[in-house]
């Protein structure tokens, strides 16, 4: 038994001499682990049930399409410089996401009516007296229109 041990350990030394990686995963593999640790500790609420979700969002998403089968001890800094130009080139990217969005008069009219209720329910039930709104174009607003 210890003969079988002490074959072992040669290899992982002759392998950690020659740069011969040790543990071959690949990324996918990898993410799938640490996502299951994740799912584990939030069952355990030691982080928020939430995060996994996000998690397995990230993982499965972009990062699994740019280096899913790529052996970890692949995975280095040339390979992540050229990370963000590909999810440029490949991902929603956050201006798509969250930019302003071009709305028409009508959906502004709308979303300005459903503040405006919600603005005077949050004011009534402050006890605060009701203020007379000012209309849409004259405010701030993250949706841009052709208003006046």
């Amino acid at each position: 038994m210890s003969s079988a041990r002490e074959q072992d350990h040669a290899d992982v030394r002759f392998r950690l001499k020659h740069d011969v990686p040790v543990f071959n995963h690949p990324f996918r593999a990898v993410a799938q682990e640490y996502l299951a640790t994740q799912e584990a500790r939030a069952r355990r609420g030691e982080i928020s049930a939430l995060r996994p979700k996000k998690l397995k969002a990230v993982l499965q998403g972009a990062l699994e399409d740019y280096v899913g089968p790529t052996q970890v001890h692949l995975i280095g800094d040339d390979l992540w410089a050229g990370y963000p130009a590909w999810r440029r080139e490949n991902g929603a990217g956050r201006n798509r996401r969250n930019g302003v969005r071009e709305i028409s008069a009508e959906k502004a009219a709308q979303l300005d009516a459903r503040d405006t209720a919600a603005r005077v329910r949050a004011l009534a039930f402050v006890g605060r007296r009701q203020v007379i709104p000012t209309p849409a174009w004259s405010r701030r607003s993250p949706f841009r229109t052709s208003c006046p």
